[in-house]
């Protein structure tokens, strides 16, 4: 499973639920922590699956 968040709570939440989670931002940049604890920054939805879909993403 692969979990998309736009919140740091939202990545800590799936980070230590053990799911790799990709955080796309919205309002706030990015912390150091949810750098760390994300799979990905990606700043656009299409971005993702298209990496999905052409990289082995995991």
């Amino acid at each position: 499973m692969l979990v998309l968040e736009d919140s740091l709570n939202g990545v800590r939440a799936a980070y230590e639920a053990g799911y790799k989670v990709v955080m796309v931002p919205d309002l706030l940049k990015p912390s150091k922590e949810a750098k760390a604890k994300a799979l990905e920054i990606c700043e656009d939805l299409e971005k993702i699956l298209i990496k999905i879909k052409s990289e082995n993403f995991f």
